[in-house]
């Protein structure tokens, strides 16, 4: 009986400790799935963690992708201890002391067999103040939008001036973080992410098609990539200092309807002087640099680090630009080795077409009124 009490104590003391420390809404049940909080406050951690069913193993007795109380008060220390193995915090390799994990049902909107996701809040203890925290988890789950984990990071109390924020995306594919990292480790963490979010974005990738195709040179590929640079890094830094604010459904509409314009352009304008597109591609840009700055937005910007965020994602940004423009110049350069009496304006009015079918598909898909139709 005694136990039990101590446990119901601990138990309130720490949920009152997320109900003071916490920026974010303190209930579990407002938590989205595939969403995490984590509080460093002086030598403690706290935690609060929406995971899915499919994440963990060993959980979900009829396989219905869904775990009930019952399962969920059956399996609760088996939660638990996956838990404490598959999230990890490290502060130069050694690991904190687990406090207390409880593990709670989201509790909204909850179909009568279950729950798709549950929360788990945890309390790690440290000897000291953590000064290089290492994450690492597994914790993903195999359903569609569970592929991915969001945490926002606080170092200090929300209520202190000098308190941090910062938010990091996790996958399968990079499933560690060191968290509160400093400006140069922020720089070069934002330079891969830049490169990795133009290189997998399928709307600028067809962008800077249509103008590479357009005209050849390399005085001409520089001009307009660099105007393109310059144009989205001034709308991206407005953006994300809070100068400017845009919808980014809009800006995703205009960014598509970007393309269809410059490949039309080309289609309609073969030929023409290079100088002529310069202008359209810098204000075309200045479209993609909301856009950029909405991805930035969700990928998370470091407080503490803002400067520095901007210039690696922007630096990123241009080098992957540049790849992509390496790329695309050598498979013209080897299609025409290989079909010398190939037209030389075939390739170029092939890749503006198809610019502007997929571009023209984007833009459908991004409008509303489209979009109800179709549905």
């Amino acid at each position: 009986m005694r136990v039990r009490t101590q446990l119901a104590h601990a138990q309130f003391l720490f949920c009152l400790i997320f109900l003071i420390a916490w920026p974010v809404q303190s209930r579990a049940d407002l938590l989205p799935a595939q969403n995490a909080t984590l509080s460093l406050i002086d030598s403690s951690i706290y935690v609060v963690v929406s995971t899915p069913v499919s994440a963990l193993t060993g959980i979900d007795d009829n396989a219905d992708g869904l775990i009930s109380n019952a399962e969920m008060t059956k399996h609760s220390a088996d939660i638990q201890n996956q838990f404490q193995k598959r999230f990890s915090l490290t502060d130069e390799g050694n690991p904190g002391t687990p406090v207390l994990t409880l593990v709670n049902d989201p509790g909204i909107n909850a179909p009568p067999a279950g729950y798709p996701s549950l929360v788990i809040l945890q309390r790690i203890n440290f000897t000291r103040p953590p000064t290089h925290l290492l994450l690492t988890t597994d914790l993903f789950g195999t359903k569609k939008g569970e592929d991915k984990l969001t945490l926002t990071a606080t170092l200090g109390k929300p209520s202190d001036a000098n308190s941090r924020t910062e938010v990091v995306i996790l996958d399968s594919g990079h499933s560690s973080q060191k968290l509160f990292i400093d400006g140069w480790e922020t720089f070069t963490k934002f330079i891969r992410i830049g490169i990795d979010h133009i290189l997998s974005g399928k709307e600028h990738l067809l962008f800077i098609l249509t103008i590479i195709v357009a005209a050849a040179g390399w005085r001409y590929w520089l001009s307009v990539v660099t105007s393109f640079t310059i144009a989205h890094s001034i709308t991206l830094s407005l953006s994300v200092l809070g100068t400017i604010r845009v919808s980014p459904t809009l800006a995703d509409q205009a960014i598509a309807g970007s393309i269809v314009l410059m490949a039309a352009h080309n289609l309609i304008r073969q030929g023409v002087y290079s100088r002529a597109r310069i202008p359209m591609v810098f204000g075309c840009g200045l479209l993609h640099g909301l856009g950029f700055a909405s991805a930035l937005s969700d990928m998370g910007l470091d407080s503490a680090h803002r400067l520095a965020t901007l210039a690696g994602f922007n630096v990123g940004v241009e080098c992957g630009q540049f790849m992509f423009l390496f790329v695309v110049i050598g498979l013209i350069t080897v299609i025409h080795r290989a079909a010398p009496k190939l037209p030389v304006n075939l390739l170029p009015r092939a890749a503006s077409a198809i610019a502007a079918i997929f571009g023209s598909i984007l833009l459908i898909q991004r409008i509303d009124f489209f979009n109800q139709l179709i549905q």
